[in-house]
């Protein structure tokens, strides 16, 4: 069993006991020399104490009539002939003694290291956890700490004093001035391309009737992110191929405030077709006595 744990021989110290069972000189030769330590099973040898026998109804119960009894029965030989130090309690007691403080100094770093891993582990995670909020008061105060630390982060944001936190650096989706210019910026953009349901004439190829391409791609980003992210959406055409945002507005999770958050919009491509020839058909189709408007009469010829 020592071996599992010590398979070296180490840490063990053995203790032989019950030696008055010994008859025989060969026994107790080979017991005495076990002590004498002709055996380097164990690095810290063997110890050799009698104790009290189950059938021994003389023997005193006090430690001294005890101690006494050994020291009479480890008096005759072969026993007197062993090392004092290794026979009898009083010895085993104090070489434990000895044997306990020089492992414990030995040991005493690598405790004190552990301890002190453990005990920073132990804190971190502590710290984790936050301040105790056991009580109701110290409910109430996390709550509010927690809300003025909010205040503090959309006041930053809507400011623009990305300095003020250093949130503000590692997540830039709260930049919140930031992002809504962007926002902006994009609505501006696809306003400006498809936000009149005609196309104006003008001069070159397109004057003609062709169709107009639009205007180049103003990002890298996938075609989603645009009505993902800022709910563009466009028929026929994706406006998101066209204009996109760098970031993604967040949602409570149950889409109960998508609708404050960003109202969709739908933008149609504007029609290809002439400003010009569409307003001269309206103007045929629907004009009457406009001011202005002059009647010839052909004259008859007299001749």
């Amino acid at each position: 069993m020592a071996s599992e744990v010590d398979p070296e021989g180490k840490r063990t110290l053995g203790v032989l006991t019950k030696p008055d069972l010994a008859i025989e000189k060969v026994k107790k030769e080979s017991v005495a020399n076990l002590v004498r330590g002709y055996r380097r099973d164990l690095q810290l040898g063997y110890c050799l104490v009698r104790n009290r026998g189950a059938d021994d109804q003389s023997a005193t119960l006090d430690a001294e009539g005890r101690d006494a009894q050994e020291r009479c029965f480890f008096s005759r030989e072969p026993w007197s002939k062993l090392d004092p130090t290794r026979v009898g309690i009083p010895a085993l007691r104090s070489r434990l003694q000895a044997l306990l403080v020089s492992r414990t100094r030995a040991e005493f770093p690598n405790v004190k290291r552990d301890l002190a891993a453990n005990l920073k582990s132990t804190e971190e995670q502590l710290a984790r956890l936050g301040v105790a909020r056991g009580q109701e008061h110290e409910q109430r105060a996390y709550l509010l700490h927690a809300a003025q630390r909010f205040n503090q982060l959309v006041t930053y944001g809507t400011n623009a004093y990305y300095t003020g936190d250093p949130v503000f650096i590692d997540r830039a989706d709260l930049r919140l001035i930031t992002c809504i210019r962007e926002l902006n910026d994009a609505f501006t953009n696809v306003f400006f391309e498809k936000g009149h349901a005609m196309e104006f004439e003008r001069d070159g190829p397109e004057a003609d009737g062709a169709t107009v391409a639009p205007a180049a791609d103003k990002s890298d980003a996938s075609s989603d992110s645009m009505t993902s992210s800022a709910s563009l959406s466009s028929e026929p055409e994706d406006l998101g191929t066209i204009y996109s945002v760098s970031f993604s507005i967040p949602t409570d999770g149950d889409d109960e405030l998508d609708g404050i958050l960003a109202e969709p919009y739908t933008c149609t491509t504007p029609s290809c077709a002439s400003l010009m020839k569409k307003i001269e058909h309206m103007y045929i189709a629907y004009r009457g006595y406009e001011l202005g408007t002059v009647c010839v009469v052909p004259r008859k010829n007299k001749s």
